[in-house]
């Protein structure tokens, strides 16, 4: 298969995957905004700089990747990172007890970084 061919694929598994990560993101998200008030409504400042990163950062990357692969792959992983050193570690929390949903959010990140340095391989020879 020619890299162009591995490209292509990857770059549409990408942006279903990440289509649907958007759609379940914001419907968990918008769910948790409207039962606030069952659980005091108030968000902690901690937890206000980690919504910076999930959802709003990996959604940032992934709407960035439909167009510019590495960067929006990047900004994607390096939204995980952020959100899992703000809120996870913290709490004792290790990459084995943590969700696979948390990490199946975030694949779509991987996807369009390997679309992306495939791509800028492709184009430096």
């Amino acid at each position: 298969m020619k890299k162009d061919q591995i490209i292509k694929i990857l770059q549409i598994i990408a942006k279903v995957w990440s289509a649907l990560c958007i759609f379940f993101v914001l419907f968990m998200f918008l769910g948790n905004i409207f039962s606030a008030s069952e659980n005091d409504g108030a968000w902690k400042p901690i937890e206000i700089v980690a919504a910076l990163f999930f959802p709003i950062g990996m959604t940032i990357g992934m709407v960035i990747g439909w167009k510019k692969n590495l960067i929006g792959g990047l900004i994607t992983i390096f939204s995980m990172i952020m959100f899992y050193s703000l809120i996870l570690i913290p709490r004792g929390v290790t990459l084995e007890q943590s969700s696979r949903i948390f990490f199946l959010l975030f694949f779509p990140g991987f996807l369009f970084t390997a679309a992306g340095l495939l791509d800028m391989s492709r184009k430096h020879k």
